[in-house]
């Protein structure tokens, strides 16, 4: 063979190496383990030649995971490739550095996913709305009167909201509570009538009904809070 032809098979070669790199992903499976939290497994996929070709895999978590930058080095099982178990409490983009035995580092970006809880739904659903810390919700009509107002999250208890009535304006992305609840009247039972507010404490899926003028009720109940400081609202229908 000729010095030509080897440089040639060489750069073919390399190419379809190259090809077949560009092929790796990063994948996961999770499982639901109750109290608003999931186990999950990160691994890379690919073409068996590159996985073998694989030194490392760097992982980049969320900057909330007390060690967000985590290395595996263990190859493991092939169809889990370099795997990263964790668990936590929501789904969140990761970034991969795959440092290969020859060439340039890859890099990789996954969202993570978190399977279904299979809990049976607590009612059908109107409405539903994310909404952070000290910011507050107002319904769509016809009952744009109402504002639910996110006080406290807490993971391990209760959560603290205000269920509020009034056709004032404030400003609902930044609630000055203090402020705000001078104007109003609470009222802890009975109709939540204009300009009054009731407070709530709700552990996530317990369900509260508060009567409102013309003899209707709004049935309500939290979800599972984000670690990241948002709250689940969800209106029954």
């Amino acid at each position: 063979m000729n010095a030509g032809a080897a440089v040639f098979i060489a750069m073919l070669s390399g190419g379809l190496w190259l090809a077949h790199a560009q092929t790796l992903n990063l994948e996961n499976t999770s499982l639901y383990i109750g109290n608003g939290r999931w186990e999950w497994t990160l691994y890379v996929t690919g073409n068996p030649k590159v996985l073998n070709d694989i030194k490392c895999v760097e992982y980049q978590l969320h900057p909330t995971f007390p060690n967000p930058v985590q290395t595996v080095c263990q190859a493991g099982a092939p169809d889990k490739a370099f795997a990263l178990n964790g668990s936590g409490w929501g789904e969140f983009n990761v970034q991969a550095t795959v440092k290969l035995a020859r060439g340039s580092p890859l890099k990789l970006s996954h969202w993570l996913k978190l399977a279904p809880t299979n809990r049976p739904p607590i009612c059908p659903i109107a409405a539903t709305q994310t909404v952070v810390e000290h910011n507050a919700w107002t319904l769509p009509p016809p009952k744009q009167n109402i504002h639910i107002y996110v006080e406290e999250i807490h993971q391990t208890r209760a959560s603290h909201i205000a269920v509020i009535n009034t056709l004032k304006a404030f400003d609902k992305t930044n609630v000055d509570w203090s402020s705000l609840k001078r104007d109003l009247r609470e009222v802890k039972s009975g109709v939540l009538v204009s300009d009054t507010y009731r407070l709530l404490s709700l552990r996530p899926q317990e369900r509260v009904s508060i009567r409102l003028p013309g003899k209707t009720d709004l049935n309500l109940f939290v979800d599972y809070p984000s670690r990241h400081g948002t709250l689940e609202i969800d209106i029954c229908q």
